[in-house]
């Protein structure tokens, strides 16, 4: 008898070591020849542009938790502007890692790059997990968690991490799909929960995980076998039922944690609305339809060198935002599976009709065609406009394309054909996603290169500087990048804890570009205090004495302390603006081979 028990035990328990075990095998497949060359010899995935503005967020985030910061939402950069976080992405949700890194003694460029590694072996964990408990089988759900972690618009973003972690998307599905099989009020409290802590990590990615637990519930609708009116009259009853049933400590304890998580979001909101309201911030619709998905944009990688980027693509706008291609390994599988089902070969998981229909139902809303796309409905909703990347949308749908590759696989093992055939196909299969997701160029920089640029804008520093300066780094003439410069003095200042006029982000606040002439620091200076109502006299002259400024050419002190006028407006100047407007040249000198 104890025997029997004990074999009982280990049945689950060497079946449980098997999934892992197959799942680590291909995570480390993933991790190596998929992540591994943007980050060995030093390498850090992206350009010296997006990657040091995130690491510059991540650092903020560590400096604010550690007491370096007094503010969080208000940091250093486009100084005095306030919020200035609340121009994008704030890493609230996943910044911890990043922190732990720091607090582990690795310098700002290796804590990046762990945090980077660390996000995909958590997308992989947490999307294998799901895809098992959603009930596939082993391989298939790993393959699926490899799509999901390591698909070729994952790596087409490499440029953009911080739309990385992406964890909160498997969770809230499993937790969407055992509530509409439980009907039970703790997996619902886990949807909304999964949600929120995804929104934390990137509103881009929380918005675009919102519209697909939305579509899932339409496609399941609409799979329904008494038809969608029945299915949406079914499940308009079940949380009132569900609530009822509940005992009052339950009631209790889900009304807590709705209310703490309604809480949070409006914490999360707050700033954003608050800068939109200051700042007036809104994309237009041109913007947006930009980057809204054409039919070509599920065809293209970028950086594949498996599959071609010819003429077909030279049409789309930002082009490089249009890598929505997931691979021709999973299409082709789907394709397969589908074709022995139509044949009575195979069956098909139960989930894989509503998922698809969702993706569909997604792809639908967010296609844009001649000129056309149903989701300017959407834009019209307060705050949606503000959604310009669409095409990213793709990192999210990812998830349930690799279900149905997960679907797909396992109705291949299981056909009703002989097993060579069906173990050589799946062999193929599963190295075609490897080889191809691997198979890639990749967009990197170097520690040394992030390094040796800053310490060159150190360099330029003068050996007497200021207690408190406030920083200004000069634009390079003819620079095709300027931000470089911007995000240079960026980390400057905040590795000293200065404060800095310069600034990069998704957003900029009122304030004329930085023209490389002595009038940078007083407009600049000028222009925010105006903004804040404290352009007074005073409040210029002591900002104005703190202004260090960086690879300009000599300036006038005098002339740097004299407050210079600044109309604000928006939109197309007034005519009667332009009348009294005249344009005289006091002077003419060299600097450097330069006009100025």
């Amino acid at each position: 008898m104890h025997r029997g028990l004990l074999l009982c035990w280990r049945s689950p328990a060497l079946g449980m070591v098997k999934t892992w075990a197959v799942g680590a095998v291909v995570a480390t497949l993933g991790l190596i020849f998929v992540v591994g060359p943007s980050i060995a010899h030093g390498r850090i995935p992206g350009d010296l542009g997006d990657a040091r503005f995130i690491s510059y967020i991540l650092e903020h985030f560590f400096r604010w938790i550690t007491g370096q910061e007094a503010s969080f939402w208000s940091a250093n950069f486009f100084y005095p502007f306030p919020l200035t976080i609340a121009f994008g992405d704030n890493f609230l949700g996943d910044g911890f890692i990043y922190a732990a890194f720091r607090l582990m003694g690795f310098v700002r460029e290796d804590a990046f790059r762990l945090w980077y590694i660390t996000g995909f072996v958590i997308n992989f964990t947490v999307a294998a997990y799901a895809l098992v408990r959603l009930g596939f089988s082993r391989l298939p759900a790993a393959l699926g968690a490899f799509l999901f972690t390591f698909g070729l618009p994952i790596t087409a973003q490499e440029g953009h991490a911080q739309l990385l972690y992406r964890f909160g998307v498997p969770l809230a599905v499993l937790a969407f799909e055992n509530f509409r099989v439980r009907k039970n009020l703790p997996n619902l409290i886990l949807v909304a929960i999964w949600t929120t802590w995804q929104f934390y990590c990137s509103i881009y990615i929380g918005y675009f995980l919102s519209l697909l637990l939305i579509s899932l519930a339409c496609g399941h609708a609409i799979c329904h076998p008494r038809g969608p009116i029945s299915a949406v009259q079914a499940w308009t009853g079940q949380v009132p039922r569900l609530w009822s049933r509940s005992t009052p400590s339950a009631k209790i304890a889900s009304l807590l944690i709705l209310l703490l998580l309604a809480a949070c979001m409006v914490l999360l909101w707050m700033p954003y609305l608050e800068v939109s309201h200051l700042y007036g911030f809104r994309r237009q619709w041109s913007e947006v339809a930009s980057m809204l998905p054409r039919p070509a944009s599920y065809l293209l990688s970028n950086n594949s060198l498996l599959w071609p980027t010819g003429r077909l693509f030279d049409a789309l706008p930002m082009r490089h935002e249009h890598a929505m291609f997931i691979g021709i390994a999973p299409l082709l599988t789907i394709v397969i599976a589908v074709a022995l089902r139509i044949l009575g070969r195979a069956r098909l998981d139960s989930l894989f009709a509503p998922i698809a229909l969702a993706v569909l139902l997604l792809m639908l809303l967010t296609l844009w065609i001649h000129g056309f796309s149903a989701y300017r409905i959407l834009t019209w909703l307060p705050g949606l406009n503000a959604v310009r990347g669409v095409t990213r949308i793709i990192t999210v749908l990812l998830f349930p394309c690799g279900a149905m590759f997960a679907a797909s696989l396992d109705a291949i093992i299981g056909a009703r054909l002989p097993s060579w055939p069906r173990a050589v196909t799946v062999a193929l299969l599963t190295m075609l996603a490897v080889f191809e997701s691997s198979y890639i160029v990749h967009y990197v920089t170097t520690k040394r290169a992030w390094q040796e640029r800053l310490a060159a804008v150190a360099a330029e520093l003068p050996p007497k500087v200021p207690p408190a300066p406030i920083l200004l780094l000069a634009p390079q003439p003819g620079d095709p990048a300027p931000w470089g410069r911007e995000i240079d003095a960026m980390l400057l200042a905040q590795d000293h804890n200065w404060r800095t006029l310069n600034g990069y982000s998704g957003n900029t606040p009122p304030r004329p570009e930085l023209a490389g002439g002595c009038q940078d620091a007083a407009v600049s200076l000028v222009s925010g205090l105006t903004f804040l109502g404290r352009n007074s006299e005073q409040t210029y002259a002591a900002l104005a004495r703190d202004v260090l400024m960086i690879g300009y050419p000599p300036c006038d002190e005098a002339e740097l302390l004299r407050q210079p006028g600044v109309t604000m407006l928006a939109g197309p100047l007034p005519a009667q603006l332009m009348t009294n407007i005249s344009l005289r040249i006091d002077s003419l000198k060299l600097h450097d081979s330069r006009l100025v």
